[in-house]
């Protein structure tokens, strides 16, 4: 099963566009500091959906491999790049919040 990459391109662009709608800048985030803060919620809920994709496709994949090595090797590295992609938004997030606090004092 090969995935087209203009097809992938274009559905990840329609999801950025749906999330970007759905969490819209407020009236007050004149302060850069709350447009980096939005935009960087924004970034994390898409990586959020898109490694829930990750594993949502790889379980197909899993599901249509009917034991043939190849396929299975294919849908067992989607599954470990659904994790290091989880470990990686943990991380940012992790992250984010501790300068978050180092610059504001936990405000």
């Amino acid at each position: 099963m090969q995935i087209n990459k203009k097809i992938l391109f274009l559905q990840t662009l329609l999801l950025v566009a749906v999330v970007a709608l759905v969490f819209p800048f407020s009236a007050q985030a004149l302060i850069i500091v709350d447009i980096v803060t939005s935009v960087a919620n924004v970034l994390m809920t898409v990586a959020t959906i898109l490694i829930v994709i990750a594993f949502l496709v790889a379980g197909l994949l899993f599901l249509l491999a009917q034991g043939d090595p190849t396929k299975i090797g294919t849908a067992r590295k989607m599954v470990y790049a659904g994790i290091a992609g989880a470990i990686m938004v943990i991380l940012a997030t992790f992250a984010k919040e501790m300068i978050r606090s180092a610059l504001f004092q936990g405000k």
